[in-house]
């Protein structure tokens, strides 16, 4: 716990030096997260996507930290705003089923992770 504190500290550093520095907010992101600081993992996740919203990685992340929040509909949209940048990141497909089920606004068959 004490490397993920001392590793945002860090990151506070770089922030205050390039603060549009997407991959530093994503970093904090992921140390907050690490944390179960999920309101902080979504704060900074937001502020890398509003400096660089191509990165399926930043709104996959938040997505997760949405969903430990317990923000399933708003995971989901991020989930799916990860998979239009990133149509290839095959395991976001069965993530994105799991708020799905849990907020039950299943539209679609579970079938779309298909056995080949």
């Amino acid at each position: 716990m004490a490397d993920r504190n001392g590793s945002i500290e860090d990151f506070d550093k770089a922030v205050r030096i390039d603060p549009t520095n997407a991959d530093v907010y994503y970093k904090i992101g992921l140390a907050k997260n690490g944390l179960q600081n999920f309101k902080g993992a979504v704060a900074a996740y937001t502020i890398a996507i509003k400096i660089n919203p191509n990165d399926a990685d930043f709104y996959i992340n938040r997505a997760i930290a949405l969903q430990n929040l317990r923000d399933h509909k708003s995971a989901i949209t991020d989930y799916t705003k990860g998979l239009e940048i990133h149509p290839g990141f095959a395991v976001v497909y069965y993530n994105r089923q799991q708020p799905k089920r849990k907020s039950l606004i299943i539209k679609e068959p579970l079938t779309t992770i298909t056995r080949r």
